[in-house]
């Protein structure tokens, strides 16, 4: 099926237009897509979250010690790489990446935004891309090698900061870079994209440096519950970025056809002789999924 815009001899409602119910009472178009997005994000944090409290309490149901790791505990450790706990959290990322990139061009499809509009949407999903790399690669893992490398650095005196003092520039970059696009989003999208991404960082930077400050050692209990403390942190923040390019959109059945309605960009103009769209400043569009598509 292939989406296509609404034709003139079928026009569509705008999305602040009522629709009369069965008792002929007025209603807008049901938010479809809306309770969706937080059934998604409540299950995709419940697993991340089910994940979590098995890794935490391996130790405690088999009796290991801290650092005690046979080869099947090491599989859902969370502070272990190349296991079941990695691959869901670079998963979650690039199903934002994914979702981003979509969303996007279905965006551009209906017009819903100007012509730069879907640069709002790539940097996004770039960015996402390159945060599910680094988690199933692990390459901030290698800070160490990263900052022998730099010219600059020489010999560094706090060797178990230099994570810290390479990622905290990286993170603000990257919040920076989704906080600008986000200017751009709908407003559902925006909040969604801001909340995920601070959460993210809040795990990966604050929580991550808190045994590095106050000095908790690594066979210590706890750093076992800080450090899954943290990732589950990440998780959230992750799930949140997966459905906060779909959270705006609507879906509103019609007689043979599908209508998708996208809440208007801040800055959307969209084009008055484009069948598919509403002429109306900001008020986002809407397309129209027919039988025989």
């Amino acid at each position: 099926m292939v989406s296509t815009p609404a034709s003139p001899s079928s026009p569509v409602l705008p999305p602040s237009d009522p629709v009369l119910d069965a008792d002929g009472a007025a209603r807008r178009p049901r938010a479809v897509q809306g309770r969706w997005a937080r059934r998604v994000a409540a299950t995709l944090i419940g697993v991340s979250l089910l994940l979590t409290l098995w890794s935490w309490a391996l130790p405690f149901v088999f009796g290991f010690g801290v650092r005690q790791m046979p080869w099947w505990r090491s599989f859902f450790e969370v502070n272990h790489e190349v296991n079941l706990a990695a691959w869901w959290s670079a998963g979650l990322l690039l199903l934002g990446a994914v979702g981003f990139t979509v969303v996007g061009l279905v965006r551009r499809s209906l017009r819903a935004d100007r012509r730069w509009g879907l640069l709002a949407w790539l940097t996004p999903s770039a960015l996402l891309a390159a945060m599910s790399l680094d988690e199933f690669t692990q390459i901030h893992e290698r800070a160490g090698d990263v900052w022998d490398t730099l010219p600059f650095t020489g010999e560094n005196p706090l060797h178990a900061f230099q994570w810290l003092i390479l990622g905290a520039p990286v993170a603000v970059l990257v919040i920076g870079l989704l906080a600008l696009s986000a200017v751009r989003l709908p407003r559902c999208t925006r909040a969604l994209t801001v909340s995920g991404i601070t959460v993210f960082f809040l795990g990966a930077i604050i929580l991550e440096s808190l045994p590095l400050l106050f000095g908790i050692g690594r066979s210590t209990w706890t750093y076992h519950a800080v450090t899954h403390a943290e990732e589950l942190v990440e998780m959230i923040g992750s799930s949140l970025l997966v459905v906060a390019p779909w959270a705006h959109l609507h879906l509103r059945r019609a007689p043979g056809s599908l209508l998708v309605t996208t809440d208007g960009a801040p800055d959307a103009h969209p084009d008055p002789s484009a069948a598919d769209v509403v002429p109306r400043p900001a008020a986002g569009a809407t397309g129209r999924l027919g039988d025989r598509d």
